[in-house]
């Protein structure tokens, strides 16, 4: 996992000096998938909120989730199956820790509204963009970030 990371970062390193340093635009709308992104919340999240009422008899604290700054394959097909139900495809789920994103670990405030410390990724098709962004995403876009 940490050689695909590794590997990941430097081809995007590569990749982004080279556009910079050649001055070339990359037009991402020709990708037929896109990449968008929400930061969770520390509270309950929509997903979690419908896993909640598929079971009825569980509580919160059950939720299939061992690691709270990293998405595990139980908590993404939870994911997928909820935003499947309010007409999102999903094709793939990740997550990146603040620390993963931003090199550090930023604080969040305690409220339950406040971000819970990671960003979430789906990858879904292009044409399902402004779906995606009426439920809350944006769409991501490596070339526009600074890591």
């Amino acid at each position: 996992m940490t050689k695909k990371i590794l590997f990941f970062v430097l081809f995007f390193a590569i990749l982004l000096q080279n556009v910079f340093a050649q001055g070339i635009k990359v037009d991402m709308s020709r990708y037929k998938e896109v990449w968008v992104e929400r930061d969770p919340i520390k509270g309950i999240n929509p997903w979690e909120a419908f896993w909640l009422k598929k079971n009825k008899k569980r509580r919160i604290t059950q939720f299939p989730r061992n690691n709270p700054l990293f998405i595990e394959s139980a908590e993404a097909e939870i994911i997928k199956s909820y935003y499947l139900e309010q007409g999102l495809q999903v094709m793939r789920v990740d997550s990146w820790s603040y620390k993963q994103r931003y090199g550090e670990q930023k604080e969040t405030c305690p409220k339950d509204d406040c971000p819970a410390g990671y960003t979430l990724f789906l990858l879904i098709p292009r044409t399902q963009l402004n779906k995606a962004q009426q439920l809350g995403f944006k769409e991501f876009n490596i070339l526009e970030r600074n890591f």
